[in-house]
């Protein structure tokens, strides 16, 4: 069993702030990239939009088209932190 990644924690929030509700397709894209099992990306992202509806805060639901678009989302926001790293 794949162990959670907390240094991918960081990856997850922001994505989490561009999208609350990510694909199936974004989990197992994402558990590619930290070394988790998608199940675990998907519980992460169930446990977050939980806290948010505690804490009364709304959680953003971005619709995308299908062929892939999904992909391209997850891609940007990588990109993004590794600019931001840089700087």
């Amino acid at each position: 069993m794949n162990r959670f990644n907390p240094e991918f924690v960081p990856f997850l929030e922001t994505y989490f702030q561009t999208n609350a509700f990510p694909s199936s397709a974004d989990h197992a894209a994402m558990a590619t990239m930290s070394g988790m099992a998608p199940r675990q990306v998907e519980v992460w992202f169930q446990n977050q939009r939980r806290r948010a509806k505690m804490d009364g805060r709304a959680c953003v639901r971005r619709r995308r088209g299908g062929g892939g678009d999904n992909l391209l989302g997850l891609v940007t926001v990588v990109h993004g932190m590794r600019r931001r790293a840089r700087l």
